[in-house]
C-alpha cells in the first residue's frame, strides 16, 4: 500500500528522474524517506506539508487529501451514494454529478496561493472528463443526494481530457482557492458517456488538492510534515447539507461577448466598502411557479428545461410553451416555503459580499395580524431566522424591508396596520440594518402617494424606522422630504445606451435627497439603483435592456458612480419574471451574474 501511495503522489505531482518533484518552480526531494513519509501521511487521510526551503526556494508545496465527497443521481433522487468507491459524471440515462471537499488548514497569515490542482483518478474511461465548478450552498456526504444537493456556482476549470482508466486527470484550480478553509468542488459533464473517478473510500487513489503557496518574507519559514486523524465533521465555519431540500441548477450557458468584469471567486472583504443590498421577493411557492410556467410546461422532466428561447444579451425572448411568461427555472423546482430554500439564497448571497436583503414584504392590513396570516409573513419570519443564523456562525447579513406599495396602493389603514405588525413582530431584532438605532424601511412606490398620505405615515413611525422613500427627481422636490430619512428609486428599466443622460439624472436626483438634512441633523441617505438588465417581453410588455454579457451592469455602475451613492440597492436577486434576477440556483445564466456583482463589489475605487 506504501509503494501504491508513493506512485500516487508522484503522478499528482510530477517526478522526474529520481525524485524531482515538480510544480511551478521545482521543489526537490532527494530521499527515500520522503516517499514512505509522504505515502504513510495520505494513507492516514491527512496533510503533506513540505517547505520550498529544501531547495532554497521561498514556496511551499501542500498536498491535500478530500475529506467528503459523494455524487447525485437524477433518477435516485432520495439516495445517498457518500460511502461509495466512485465518483460519477453523467447526463444519460441519469444525469450524475459530483461533490469533493477539501479542508485546508495551517497556512500561515500572509501565505498567497501561486498554484492549485485539483486531480482525480479515473475508474471508467470517457472522451470528456468533466467542468469543475463552484458549490453554492452546503452539504455532507452522509445525507446530500438528489434531491437536496446545493446548487451549481461558477464554472472553474476544466479537467484534462479524455480521462483514461488508471490515469490521473487535473484541473487548475488556482482561482477558487485563497486560503485556509473548506473548499468544495463540484464536477459535471454534458457528456452522454459519463465518466467515473475513484473516491476517498477507495484508498490510495482518492482526489486530492495540490496547493503550492508562497510567503511575502524573502525566505519561507519550514513548515513540519503532520499527521492528523481523521477529518471531523464540519463545524459552523464548515458548509453544512440543510435537512430540507433544494434544487440543483445546471450549468451556465456562456454568453456570446466577452464580459467586460472579471469575477473573483474569493470570499469577499466589506469593510470600508459602499454597501450592497439586494432586493429579494418572497412570491415563489409551487403554485407561483405553475402560474408563471403555464399548465402546458414538461414539469415532469429532469431536469427542467428552459421555458423560453433568448438572445445571448438577454433580449428577443420567445416562449417555448403556451401560456409561460417566464425566461429561467432552476433545474428543479422550489419553494421558499422550504427554510433550507431560504438559507441557501442567504448564504449565496453573502458568499457574494452582499451586505444584506431588502426583502419585499405586505401584510394582510389587519391589527390582529400574525405570522401565520398570510405566506409573505411566514415566509419573511423564515428569512429573519436564517439571517440570524448566519450572523451567529459569524457571516455578517442584514435585512431591510421593502414595504410592498407600488402596484397596489394601500390605504392608510392597512399600511398603519401593517407597519404595527412588523414593530410587534421584530423590534429589536438582530437580523435588521439599523440607521440611528430604527430599522431601514423602504416605502416602495412612495412616490404614488399623495403628501397627506407619506406625512401621515412619517408622524406615525418615523421614531420606529429609518424611513426611504422611492422617489425620482419629479416627484421629491413636493416637500415630502421633510418627512423622509432617506431615498432609493427602484430604477429597474435604467438604459446606459438608449438614456445616457440617466446618469445626469441620478446625480440630480442625490443632490436634492441630499439637499435637507434630517431632524437631528444627519445627512439624507442616497442609495442608487444597480441593474444587470431587464426583459418584459413575455409578460406584456416590450421593453428589453439588454445584459450583454455584465457590460450593463458595470456601464450603470459606472455611471451611477457619479452620483456618490452611500450604498447599492440591487435589482435584483429573484425577480425572475423581468428577468433582473442573479440568484444562482437558476439555469440559463446560473451564477455567472452574481460573479460579475462580486467583482464589482471587492473593485478597488
Amino acid at each position: 500500500m506504501i509503494s501504491s501511495l508513493t506512485h500516487t503522489l508522484a503522478s499528482i505531482v510530477g517526478v522526474r528522474g529520481a525524485g524531482d518533484w515538480r510544480l511551478g518552480p521545482p521543489i526537490l526531494l532527494r530521499s527515500g524517506f520522503w516517499s514512505v513519509l509522504i505515502a504513510a501521511t495520505l494513507l492516514l487521510g491527512g496533510v503533506l506539508e513540505f517547505p520550498g526551503g529544501i531547495s532554497g526556494s521561498a514556496t511551499s508545496t501542500t498536498v491535500f487529501a478530500a475529506t467528503e465527497d459523494t455524487f447525485v443521481k437524477s433518477t435516485s433522487p432520495n439516495t445517498k451514494y457518500g460511502q461509495r468507491l466512485t465518483l460519477e459524471a453523467d447526463t444519460s440515462p441519469s444525469v450524475k454529478r459530483s461533490l469533493v471537499r477539501f479542508h485546508v488548514p495551517g497556512l500561515p497569515d500572509g501565505a498567497s496561493i501561486t498554484y492549485a490542482t485539483l486531480s482525480m483518478f479515473v475508474v471508467d474511461a470517457s472522451n470528456k472528463s468533466g467542468r469543475v465548478h463552484a458549490v453554492v450552498g452546503g452539504w455532507t456526504e452522509s445525507a446530500t443526494s438528489w434531491s437536496n444537493a446545493p446548487v451549481i456556482g461558477n464554472a472553474i476549470a476544466t479537467l484534462s481530457s479524455p480521462a483514461v482508466v488508471g490515469s490521473w486527470t487535473k484541473a487548475d484550480v488556482t482561482s477558487a482557492v485563497k486560503g485556509n478553509g473548506y473548499i468544495d468542488f463540484y464536477i459535471v459533464t454534458s457528456s452522454t458517456n459519463g465518466v467515473d473517478y475513484a473516491s476517498k473510500e477507495a484508498g490510495s487513489k482518492l482526489p486530492t488538492l495540490l496547493l503550492q503557496w508562497s510567503q511575502p518574507t524573502s525566505s519561507a519559514t519550514p513548515v513540519p510534515i503532520t499527521t492528523p486523524g481523521p477529518t471531523p465533521s464540519p463545524t459552523a465555519a464548515a458548509p453544512t447539507a440543510s435537512a430540507t431540500p433544494t434544487p440543483t441548477a445546471s450549468a451556465t450557458p456562456a454568453p456570446t461577448q466577452n464580459p467586460t468584469i472579471t469575477p473573483t471567486p474569493s470570499s469577499v472583504p466589506t469593510e470600508g466598502r459602499a454597501p450592497v443590498f439586494a432586493y429579494y421577493y418572497l412570491w415563489w411557492s409551487t403554485s407561483h411557479w405553475h402560474d408563471k410556467l403555464g399548465p402546458n410546461y414538461p414539469y415532469s422532466q429532469q431536469p427542467l428545461p428552459l421555458p423560453a428561447a433568448v438572445g445571448a444579451d438577454g433580449c428577443g425572448a420567445a416562449s417555448l410553451y403556451a401560456g409561460n411568461t417566464l425566461l429561467d427555472v432552476p433545474a428543479a423546482l422550489f419553494s421558499q416555503d422550504d427554510p433550507g430554500r431560504i438559507l441557501q439564497d442567504v448564504r449565496a448571497a453573502a458568499s457574494a459580499g452582499l451586505s444584506g436583503f431588502i426583502v419585499n414584504w405586505a401584510g394582510t392590513g389587519e391589527p390582529n395580524q400574525t405570522v401565520d396570516s398570510i405566506s409573505y409573513s411566514r415566509r419573511l419570519d423564515t428569512l429573519v431566522q436564517a439571517v440570524n443564523q448566519v450572523n451567529a456562525e459569524g457571516t455578517p447579513f442584514k435585512l431591510w424591508i421593502s414595504y410592498k406599495a407600488a402596484a397596489t396602493i394601500r390605504s392608510l389603514n392597512w399600511i398603519v396596520g401593517d407597519l404595527t405588525y412588523l414593530i410587534n413582530m421584530y423590534a429589536g431584532n438582530p437580523a435588521f440594518d439599523t440607521r440611528g438605532g430604527r430599522p431601514v424601511l423602504i416605502w416602495t412606490g412612495s412616490r404614488k402617494y399623495d403628501l397627506a398620505t407619506v406625512g401621515a405615515v412619517s408622524t406615525e413611525f418615523r421614531d420606529n424606522f429609518f424611513l426611504m422613500g422611492d422617489e425620482n427627481w419629479n416627484t421629491w422636490g413636493d416637500g415630502r422630504a421633510a418627512y423622509l430619512d432617506g431615498n432609493t428609486y427602484y430604477w429597474s428599466t435604467q438604459n446606459p445606451y438608449t438614456n445616457a443622460s440617466s446618469f445626469g439624472q441620478l446625480v440630480n436626483l442625490a443632490a436634492m435627497v441630499r439637499s435637507t438634512p434630517n431632524p437631528d441633523g444627519s445627512q439624507k441617505l442616497w442609495f442608487s439603483p444597480l441593474a444587470a438588465g431587464y426583459n418584459s417581453e413575455l409578460i406584456g410588455g416590450s421593453t428589453c435592456v439588454p445584459r450583454n454579457g455584465g457590460a450593463t451592469l458595470r456601464t450603470i455602475f459606472d455611471g451611477n458612480l457619479a452620483s456618490k451613492p452611500d450604498g447599492w440597492a440591487f435589482i435584483s436577486w429573484n425577480e425572475i419574471a423581468e428577468n433582473t434576477h442573479v440568484d444562482p440556483a437558476l439555469q440559463r445564466w446560473g451564477g455567472l451574474y452574481l460573479d460579475y456583482l462580486k467583482a464589482l463589489i471587492v473593485a478597488p475605487r
